[in-house]
């Protein structure tokens, strides 16, 4: 399956402590960064991703929902694949047609620059993987 050249940025809900803690510069600097940049950097309006910012360890967290088996199992084996080739690994929770993602660097026990672009990945490849099947079912209602 090929990703469609298309930029989606991933964004990362906090809690009021949380929001201190990025301005104190005390996570990642490429989740500050990411963050700050959704709204102004895009010319359209378009839905937003969420992930979610988890602590102890940090670690990010997102639930991708699916319309059918086989658009999961495409997800799943492509990211399984992603994971292989640049050696580092999320936890994969599989749960009926919801799978979750939660990502952490485990001897830093935080998250970092490999987890933020894992979490790009699964944006990229979520959205590939909804367009192809709907474009596969508006295939089969012609």
């Amino acid at each position: 399956m090929i990703l469609r050249d298309r930029c989606l940025l991933a964004k990362f809900d906090r809690s009021e402590s949380d929001q201190e803690r990025v301005r104190d510069s005390t996570l990642p600097h490429g989740l500050t960064n990411l963050t700050e940049s959704i709204d102004q950097d895009l010319p359209i309006s378009v839905q937003k991703p969420t992930w979610s910012l988890l602590e102890n360890p940090n670690r990010i967290f997102r639930n991708f929902k699916f319309d059918n088996i086989k658009s999961l199992e495409d997800f799943t084996m492509e990211l399984i694949s992603y994971q292989e080739s640049v050696g580092h690994h999320a936890k994969i929770i599989i749960e009926n047609l919801n799978i979750g993602i939660e990502t952490h660097t485990h001897n830093l026990n935080e998250v970092t620059e490999l987890d933020l672009e894992l979490a790009k990945f699964c944006d990229l490849l979520y959205e590939d993987v909804k367009h192809y099947y709907s474009r596969d079912e508006e295939d089969q209602s012609l």
